[in-house]
């Protein structure tokens, strides 16, 4: 008995939730997740400025800001996600490295499009 009734009440939240018009977004994102995206932010004006030291140590930065996070990532996302996710933070180093400006912001698009697409399955 008491269990239909948890899954009663559990439906019924969801049900609130969806007409409510909230998003997983807003129910699992936290200060820390919201850090990758200030981050992201930060990386695209200094790329834009072209400042590259500063890029750089960002981009470190927000590696070492991505791996405390990554199991939240990996349990609301699915692997392919966060594989790729990795790949372009790795190759978002090199870009950056190398001074392209082009390939550094695409790069930070795809890296923000991705953490946008997990938190929002």
């Amino acid at each position: 008995m008491t269990r239909k009734i948890l899954i009663l009440c559990l439906g019924l939240l969801m049900t609130l939730c969806m007409l409510s018009g909230c998003s997983t977004a807003e129910i699992f994102q936290s200060k820390t997740d919201e850090a990758l995206f200030n981050d992201i932010n930060d990386l695209y004006e200094q790329i834009d400025k072209e400042e590259w030291d500063g890029a750089l140590s960002n981009v470190n930065k927000f590696q070492k800001n991505y791996e405390k996070q990554k199991l939240k990532l990996l349990m609301l996302g699915t692997i392919d996600y966060y594989h790729e996710l990795e790949l372009e933070v790795e190759s978002l180093k090199e870009y950056v490295k190398d001074e392209d400006d082009v390939e550094s912001k695409l790069g930070l698009n795809e890296i923000k499009y991705r953490l946008f697409t997990i938190y929002n399955l």
